[in-house]
């Protein structure tokens, strides 16, 4: 009789278990299910594009996008919108969860909401700060996004047209495509200052 007590223990332990097991599965399960956006992803193209392995060329726009600005002129439009003070269409440029850094306006690590950073440049472009492309700017366009590698020469110009090289800045833009147009989603600028 013994031995029939100690099996029917053991058989509501594995149950316990495997109920608690199916619990931890379904919580699991839930967690992942929160955590997935579930956004729609582009098909492939039935047929693979010459060249490249399939990949589409570097070049390329989203299917539609003659209608959208481009995402240089995409960066260009948030760059010329800072220069003259249109904080609200810069604002409107940038993705929701877009990360801004620029050393240009203080440290990198300084904890800035986008729109202080962007005031802050702001003045600094009121106060003479101008920027010179050093080469044609680099655009990688690939399905839903796009990187726009700048190289310029940061110049202050002052009164009587005197201006003084401030440095070289590197500015990478990363661009998300979305049903408006292209929104930058990172942008990093590093300046290398003058000696």
């Amino acid at each position: 009789m013994r031995r029939l007590d100690q099996g029917s223990s053991s058989s509501r332990r594995g149950r316990g278990r495997r109920r608690a097991g199916k619990w931890l599965l379904g919580l699991l399960l839930l967690w992942g299910a929160q955590a997935c956006s579930f956004e729609r992803r582009a098909e492939p193209d039935a047929e693979p594009a010459e060249g490249n392995g399939g990949l589409p060329s570097p070049s390329a726009e989203l299917p539609g996008a003659e209608t959208r600005v481009a995402p240089l002129e995409t960066v260009e439009l948030f760059r010329a919108s800072v220069a003259i003070g249109d904080i609200s269409l810069a604002l409107a440029l940038l993705d929701r969860e877009a990360t801004l850094v620029d050393e240009l306006v203080g440290e990198a690590s300084e904890a800035q909401t986008r729109g202080e950073l962007l005031l802050e440049l702001r003045r600094q472009h009121a106060s003479g700060l101008v920027f010179e492309p050093l080469e044609a700017p680099t655009v990688v366009t690939l399905s839903e996004s796009a990187l726009v590698i700048t190289h310029f020469a940061a110049v202050r110009e002052g009164e009587g047209g005197a201006r003084q090289e401030v440095g070289q800045v590197y500015e990478t833009v990363f661009l998300l495509a979305s049903p408006d147009g292209w929104r930058i989603r990172h942008m990093h600028r590093s300046l290398l200052s003058a000696r």
